[in-house]
């Protein structure tokens, strides 16, 4: 499992400077400055979701460094030719191998049970545990859809609990 620390070393073996800032909107943002890449985290955010945050970022610069400046939490795409669906793609891959996925569920485990151990399992937020299962044919988008305010609000560090 890739760790934060890690995930921070490769970007470092790419030149990224990796920043812990408080943020009020976005989980990352990476960004080229006068020619070097900054990836700022959101240092309000739990641990599972700076871990994400931190892969989806490296999807971005592997698959997109050449194609752009600055990439934030935008407008997430269905398809996969948007490069917020492509970061999210690679994320997944490395921190929930599908073949890993695969051995952690259980055949009589429900659709809502499966967000839950995938995420508690790899350590990821749940919506983004979701997303993954929904993609891998886990569950439907009926059960996606139905919880994904659930779970948007269950990751959100500014709700009190």
């Amino acid at each position: 499992m890739w760790s934060i620390k890690e995930l921070s070393n490769e970007f470092a073996l790419r030149g990224v400077n990796v920043l812990y800032r408080k943020m009020h909107f976005w989980s990352g943002i990476l960004v080229e400055v006068k020619g070097q890449w900054l990836c700022y985290v959101n240092a309000r955010y739990s641990p599972a979701q700076q871990r994400w945050t931190l892969a989806h970022e490296l999807g971005h610069i592997v698959l997109h460094r050449h194609q752009g400046l600055l990439f934030t939490d935008g407008i997430f795409s269905v398809t996969e030719e948007d490069a917020e669906w492509q970061a999210n793609r690679y994320a997944s891959e490395i921190l929930m191998p599908p073949v890993s996925v695969s051995v952690v569920l259980d055949a009589t485990l429900s659709q809502q049970e499966k967000v839950r151990r995938t995420s508690q399992e790899f350590e990821v937020p749940a919506k983004m545990a979701a997303w993954w299962l929904l993609e891998l044919g886990h569950i439907g988008r009926k059960c996606y859809n139905s919880h994904l305010h659930e779970l948007q609000d269950a990751d959100n560090p500014y709700l009190e609990r």
